[in-house]
């Protein structure tokens, strides 16, 4: 099934009258369009099908619904969720969106955790537990730049990482291409590193870019 839902936090995002206070991911902010339900009651459709792999449908539903009320010149998108930006992208080239999608670079905490409303939902040991998330991956990072080229033996080092943690459920942890996202089995040019795990019933998402020391 789907993970929980995410806290919705709007009123940490919202900003006062004419403040341009930073709202979420620190941007200044003047106005917050935050339509609830987002689908008219009695919406039905095969994007409420509870599989994970219909996610990213729904998303895409949803982004596409935003798009066309607000028809905005520029969209961010948080490199934290990295699939969805990707996604994103092909979708606004695939039917000649005309607005521009801007990746925003993940901002962490000083420990390195990305930052997510979901973090709220862990106590203070499952917070440390989840900082196993980025050490994992500067881990897989460093191997990679270091001249390492076998994904899968690099992703079977990785996942013993996460044996002594008892409290960390790995859900994934692969190494992709970074424009098809296909899983690959060598590494030869830039890739994207990326996982999930669960701490406690909190799910969070992570990925790292990695460049090889050599092309071709």
């Amino acid at each position: 099934g789907l993970p929980p839902a995410l806290p919705r936090c709007v009123s940490a995002s919202a900003p006062g009258p004419r403040s341009g206070r930073p709202g979420a991911g620190g941007f200044p902010t003047d106005a917050l369009y935050a339509p609830h339900p987002m689908h008219p009651r009695g919406f039905r459709s095969f994007l409420q099908d509870s599989s994970l792999q219909f996610a990213p449908i729904r998303v895409l539903a949803t982004i596409g619904e935003i798009c066309g009320l607000v028809l905005p010149d520029k969209a961010y998108f948080g490199e934290k969720d990295y699939q969805q930006l990707v996604i994103v992208q092909r979708l606004v080239q695939d039917i000649n969106q005309a607005v521009c999608i801007v990746p925003v670079e993940t901002v962490r905490d000083r420990d390195g955790l990305a930052l997510s409303s979901c973090n709220k939902q862990l106590n203070e040991v499952e917070r440390k537990a989840a900082l196993l998330l980025i050490q994992s991956l500067r881990a897989a990072k460093a191997a990679i730049e270091s001249g390492e080229r076998d994904a899968v033996q690099l992703i079977k080092r990785i996942r013993k990482m996460f044996i002594k943690e008892p409290l960390l459920h790995l859900d994934y942890f692969q190494i992709v291409d970074s424009d098809s996202l296909e899983p690959i089995v060598s590494i030869w040019d830039q890739v994207r590193i990326m996982m999930a795990a669960s701490v406690g019933k909190t799910r969070l998402i992570d990925n790292l870019s990695a460049d090889p020391p050599d092309g071709r």
